[in-house]
């Protein structure tokens, strides 16, 4: 009887074994599938710095590699170029200056003048030269020889015929004033004026072009002019 009560117990070592082995089987098994695993997962490619990059700090080595930009380049204006090819444009990039425009609808007009607009609310100086006052400026009043910027209109007393303006070729006349450079009527009336000053001249033929006349013709002989004139600028 107890030589069969004991046989199951001499067992036990044997199952004991066994669980072991099974156990240190499955552990294997586990290891082997992550390292299998691991072995499959795609690697980041080394990145090559350029030339020199080695001093670089890690905070700077990224920015450095992926512009793919050398401090000499900033001198030679390619980092610029890249800029402005992608739509951005440096901050420092030289801005060209803004052209001057004015309203020019104050100075057209369409038709022959009539008397009274050419008479009614004008002053007229010593000289002969005739003005209007339609817009009063609050800026500066140049002096002699000191550069003026002007808007115009320029008419033919005679029929309304316009021979010139400022107003339609988007680009404003400048000139030094009170030096001849100009006819005597816009030298006078200028140095009247004010920045921001509008008005109407009313200028004869001796104040104007005289018995020559000018623009191949469109000025004729001996014709009184209509000029309708806007102050934009004043500089030494």
């Amino acid at each position: 009887k107890q030589s069969v009560l004991r046989r199951p117990l001499c067992l036990l070592p044997l199952l004991c074994l066994s669980a072991m082995q099974s156990f240190m089987t499955s552990g294997l098994m586990v290891l082997v599938c992550l390292g299998a695993s691991h072995a499959f997962m795609p690697t980041a490619a080394p990145c090559k710095l350029p030339q020199g990059a080695a001093s670089l700090s890690l905070r700077q080595a990224p920015a450095a590699v992926s512009m793919g930009i050398e401090r000499g380049d900033v001198i030679k204006g390619f980092v610029p170029a890249l800029l402005a090819g992608a739509g951005a444009a440096p901050a420092w990039a030289k801005k060209a200056k803004p052209v001057v425009k004015g309203d020019g609808k104050w100075a057209q007009h369409n038709g022959e003048f009539t008397e009274e607009e050419l008479t009614e609310g004008f002053t007229t100086s010593a000289s002969g030269l005739m003005w209007r006052e339609e817009q009063l400026g609050t800026g500066a009043q140049p002096i002699q020889n000191q550069t003026v910027t002007t808007h115009y209109s320029g008419y033919l007393a005679s029929n309304g015929a316009l021979f010139d303006s400022s107003y339609d070729r988007r680009k404003p006349l400048s000139f030094r004033v009170g030096q001849g450079n100009v006819i005597k009527g816009w030298d006078e009336a200028l140095l009247d004026m004010k920045i921001g000053s509008r008005r109407i001249l009313v200028i004869p033929p001796k104040l104007g072009y005289g018995d020559r006349g000018a623009g191949d013709g469109k000025i004729p002989k001996g014709a009184t002019l209509v000029f309708y004139v806007e102050l934009v600028g004043v500089s030494p």
